[in-house]
């Protein structure tokens, strides 16, 4: 389900390397169509997604050998570029492949004073459903239609991925993932482990707007036990520069 990007006309584009005479798996790298927005024409883009290789097959190139076909792939697909977000480990295996680092991401994490109820149930198996209805059931009071709305990271020059009919097909509602109508914005986002996930917010000019949003999202997290509200955002975008205004600071992610 992970690689079905179909909607965006090509899927399943990834290359696994297994050894030869077992056939186990030995290292993957995919990537993960989408449309991004750029001066008001869509381009087929992807992002670099799920990259792996196993502890015995390490040091043997393997990343670089799968990511190399899958590149050329991507070029077969019609895929114009690719983006990512590279950990500390395949950072350096990046740049070999002559990628461009275009910046770092801002990383804001807000703690909620709660009893962990999502983490532990996170731990606990069984309780894990029981904790989603409940979640579901205190976030529900805000819930609404489940909708594309334009992704707040827009700018004069920025290329961003479309939050279209086709990502929200891609990434269904759930009873993890949905959106929230509160005062005048629409937020979307996801509970994991513990954790609230800000997606993006259809952000106002009124900045009162975005207060009560976290506010709100505060309350639900302290309802719920979920003891951290996250989002990640580009530096210097909108929402980055409303949260600044607002008194909050980001660190580098």
């Amino acid at each position: 389900n992970l690689f079905d990007t179909t909607a965006w006309g090509t899927s399943y584009v990834a290359y696994l390397a297994c050894k030869r005479d077992r056939g186990d798996a030995a290292a993957f790298y995919g990537i993960f169509p989408c449309y991004v927005e750029y001066h008001g024409k869509k381009y087929l883009a992807a992002q670099s997604g799920s990259t792996m290789t196993h502890t015995k097959h390490r040091k043997k190139g393997l990343f670089y050998r799968t990511a190399k076909k899958t590149f050329e792939l991507a070029r077969e697909e019609g895929i114009g570029f690719i983006f990512g977000f590279p950990n500390p480990t395949s950072y350096p295996g990046f740049m070999k492949m002559e990628w461009s680092h275009d910046g770092n991401i801002s990383s804001y994490k807000l703690l909620i004073p709660t009893v962990p109820l999502g983490y532990l149930a996170n731990k606990v198996k069984f309780l894990e459903p029981l904790y989603r209805r409940w979640f579901g059931f205190v976030a529900g009071h805000w819930k609404t239609e489940y909708r594309p709305f334009p992704n707040s990271a827009r700018g004069e020059g920025v290329g961003t991925v479309c939050h279209d009919e086709a990502l929200l097909a891609y990434k269904p509602e759930n009873d993890t993932r949905f959106m929230l109508r509160i005062g005048k914005s629409l937020v979307w986002i996801n509970q994991r482990a513990g954790r609230i996930g800000i997606g993006d917010i259809e952000l106002t000019d009124d900045i009162h707007d975005l207060k009560k949003v976290l506010r709100t999202l505060k309350l639900i997290g302290f309802l719920t036990g979920s003891f951290q509200l996250s989002t990640y955002v580009s530096p210097g975008c909108r929402l980055d520069q409303h949260l600044r205004d607002i008194g909050y600071r980001a660190r580098q992610g």
